[in-house]
């Protein structure tokens, strides 16, 4: 069984995966802060109910009471990018505010981190569980 099989693991990969996406977007738009008429971008948050029913998942809930919800649909994996929602120009219509792109940049990093660091902790789990060391 690969590691990318296992639901957490698939998970936190797609949820780096879309990070690594966003940061790179969030690039593109402090690289054109000066570009005339550029408008900023970003993807569309990645939501949780697209990481459960990713179609990669090899795990599936079932209705074992007539009062449980059936799931329905898959997630596209393809990542939705989402113009921004910014009412603030520059008088060359640009739409970037430097600003708040840092933040979006940092806030993305600390997501990162923490999927990673999630990631990390569970492998060591796995690891233990196996009869390996954890460290």
């Amino acid at each position: 069984m690969l590691m990318k099989d296992i639901p957490v693991f698939a998970a936190l990969t797609r949820q780096m995966d879309w990070l690594g996406a966003r940061q790179k977007v969030l690039g593109q738009n402090i690289a054109n802060a000066d570009t005339p008429g550029y408008r900023g971008k970003d993807l569309k948050p990645l939501s949780f109910h697209e990481l459960v029913n990713a179609p990669h998942q090899t795990m599936r809930t079932v209705k074992t009471n007539a009062g449980h919800i059936t799931p329905r649909g898959e997630a596209d994996d393809n990542y939705a990018r989402e113009k921004g929602e910014n009412y603030e120009a520059t008088p060359s219509a640009n739409s970037v505010v430097l600003e708040e792109e840092i933040l979006k940049v940092s806030d993305t990093r600390m997501s990162y981190d923490l999927a990673a660091s999630l990631y990390r902790k569970h492998m060591q789990i796995m690891k233990i569980a196996i009869g390996g060391r954890g460290g």
